[in-house]
């Protein structure tokens, strides 16, 4: 982790463990914020989150919108709606889903206070 600053191409994504995390924290997120390097966070050995971007941040969440709330409408620019994606089926072309349509409409605010949504 002590090389961080010395890798050539500050594009990469670096693995790091939590010990080394804690450690270079404040390094680690101006790698993120001024090189656009993605930081995969282990545990144990195993990817258990990562550190990215909020330019990338935005890009995941807009893909996830997508796929929950389905495509815009032209006409208004409002997405069509969790329920229209439900009824319908709608997946997005051509690539993997990555989250799923709620089967409750009251799953984020058990989110924003800390339960976990019903299976």
């Amino acid at each position: 982790m002590a090389n961080l600053q010395k890798l050539p191409d500050p594009e990469l994504t670096v693995r790091a463990n939590m010990g080394q995390v804690r450690r270079h924290l404040a390094l680690l997120i101006a790698r993120v914020e001024h090189h656009g390097t993605k930081i995969i966070l282990r545990r144990h050995g195993k990817p258990v989150a990562a550190i990215v971007s909020m330019d990338d941040f935005h890009r995941i969440w807009e893909i996830e919108d997508e796929e929950i709330l389905g495509p815009r409408d032209p006409d208004t620019g409002r997405r069509m709606g969790a329920q229209w994606v439900r009824e319908t089926g709608w997946k997005p072309e051509g690539r993997t889903v990555i989250a799923e349509v709620p089967k409750d409409r009251h799953w984020w605010m058990r989110l924003r206070i800390g339960k976990s949504p019903k299976q």
